[in-house]
């Protein structure tokens, strides 16, 4: 079986290198002892910007899927959306449908059936989250009389889940760069959103344009001295955030694959003088860097997501999605583009206890337990198109 650090420094390569993603794929199915998988966008065709990647499969799943409208039985995907998986979440067969359940199905007979791929693991790479990210699934199957997948396929493709939702992250995040076509700093400058380069000690490789707008405005993300020649690093003038960024830092330039974080586990930046806040994502890059055109001493990447560039979020949208009431939908625009519980109630000339009542019932309609992840949430949304997608394939 093909060694762990193997598989993720082959997930890395292909961050950077698109067509590395079906021996990666493979690699994972190795990896896990699947006899078929798949890594699909399934509610973005590849046509529109999305990707579809497939191993043992000897027919276009895609196709068929959508032509003989399977969606309507694919009691698997039904169930994963109406449970409401997130991203990072892992899936079962067993945890979705019973054996009876399943094969009633037209969906099993005609489709799974005879392609002896009847045992399901999936991961969740993106949900909706990041309007900016496509919602991205890696399936893996077994066949009939294959042996169920269990706690440690679980455990596995959990880890393996993460480290893709890093490496994808890179890989949407720099579809436009076009790396390895134009020279590395024309190409990451070309970027809308803030990007810099990072180096084993977390010092600064390289920023573009954008990120070194930010920089230079000193919005809450700045640039630390260091001694003895060696790079500035990425910081942060407030202290909670600061310690955010460097144990995130440290951990990617440590390359700790045991426990990696989510790529949208942002670190939240808090904004100063005013400003809104910022979000930083953080991935590792992989060996192949430098045939890429990369320089070789940038072992990570950081992306910028500033809410002051991004949309303002529509009103509209916020209640369709979250169901927040006009007040809500009010506040949650000033958060992000505010931040803090004063700056907003002096912004809309509400009390902040009121604030607080509003907040409250936010955290309960979108699952964030504190005000960092709901600012997140929301900047993330904002960075993005959101709207209704339509169903997904296997």
């Amino acid at each position: 079986m093909l060694s762990y650090d193997a598989l993720i420094d082959c997930i890395y390569a292909a961050s950077l290198d698109p067509d590395l993603w079906p021996v990666a794929l493979a690699r994972i199915s190795d990896y896990l002892e699947a006899t078929k998988s798949r890594l699909s966008t399934p509610f973005l065709p590849v046509e529109h910007g999305g990707l579809t990647f497939s191993v043992g499969f000897d027919v276009d799943t895609d196709a068929i899927y959508r032509a003989r409208h399977y969606d309507r039985d694919d009691l698997w995907t039904q169930r994963m959306v109406e449970r409401g998986l997130r991203a990072g979440s892992v899936a079962l067969d067993s945890d979705l449908a019973t054996d009876a359940e399943i094969r009633a199905t037209r969906f099993f007979r005609e489709l799974l059936a005879p392609l002896n791929a009847t045992r399901l693991c999936r991961g969740v790479v993106f949900d909706d989250a990041d309007p900016s990210l496509p919602t991205t699934a890696c399936s893996l199957f077994r066949g009939e009389r294959d042996p169920r997948f269990g706690a440690v396929e679980r455990e596995r493709m959990a880890a393996v889940t993460r480290h893709l939702s890093r490496a994808l992250g890179v890989t949407f995040r720099l579809r436009d760069a076009e790396l390895g076509v134009a020279a590395a700093h024309g190409a990451l400058d070309g970027l809308d959103h803030g990007t810099a380069l990072l180096d084993a000690e977390g010092g600064v490789v390289f920023a573009n344009r954008a990120a070194d707008a930010i920089l230079r405005a000193k919005r809450g993300l700045e640039l630390a001295g260091r001694a003895g020649g060696s790079r500035a690093r990425l910081t942060a003038s407030e202290p909670a955030s600061a310690e955010s960024l460097r144990r995130g830092i440290e951990a990617l330039t440590m390359r700790d694959r045991t426990l990696p974080s989510h790529f949208i586990d942002s670190v939240l930046i808090e904004g100063s003088a005013g400003h809104a806040p910022l979000l930083v994502q953080l991935a590792p890059l992989g060996d192949n860097r430098s045939s890429r055109g990369l320089p070789r001493d940038a072992v990570a990447i950081a992306f910028v997501i500033d809410a002051e560039r991004t949309p303002m979020l529509d009103p509209g949208v916020l209640r369709q999605i979250y169901q927040f009431t006009v007040a809500e939908a009010r506040v949650a625009q000033a958060l992000v583009t505010r931040g803090g519980i004063a700056r907003v109630a002096a912004a809309t000339n509400v009390a902040e206890s009121t604030i607080r009542s509003h907040l409250k019932s936010m955290f309960a309609k979108t699952g964030a337990t504190s005000q960092g992840d709901l600012i997140r949430m929301l900047m993330l949304a904002a960075s993005g198109t959101a709207g209704r997608k339509p169903k997904a394939s296997p």
